[in-house]
């Protein structure tokens, strides 16, 4: 069984628990790497690096084998020129090796989940 929680700004959803999905076996087949994997931040030159407030994170916590891991992303590091905001002019050096983390491909499915169980209204407040 596996389980997904969404938080909001307003507040979390009542947690939601759903037979092996591609995301769970993905974190099986990949769990380690997952865990090892980070997302380096926006990168435009050699020692320079920006950001966008207000962009959407990312947060996830897997168990196990009794043990708790924590991970989380920004969803802006994953953007380069062209696809996230007209004031940002410079590529994100960082793109690819971000592209190609574990994490992120984790974050793809897990929003596909996402999109399909909002699509079900399974969300419910707390």
């Amino acid at each position: 069984m596996s389980y997904v929680q969404k938080f909001d700004n307003c507040g979390k959803f009542k947690l939601i628990s759903f037979p092996r999905s591609a995301t769970h076996e993905y974190y099986q087949n990949y769990s380690q790497d997952i865990i090892d994997s980070e997302v380096k931040q926006y990168k435009v030159d050699e020692k320079s690096y920006t950001n966008l407030n207000h962009q959407p994170l990312r947060y996830f916590w897997f168990i196990k084998n009794g043990e708790t891991f924590k991970t989380n992303l920004n969803k802006f590091d994953l953007t380069t020129v062209g696809n996230e905001s007209k004031w940002i002019t410079k590529p994100n050096l960082n793109y690819e090796f971000n592209q190609n983390q574990p994490i992120v491909k984790l974050n793809e499915k897990s929003e596909e989940l996402i999109d399909l169980l909002k699509k079900q209204n399974k969300f419910l407040r707390e």
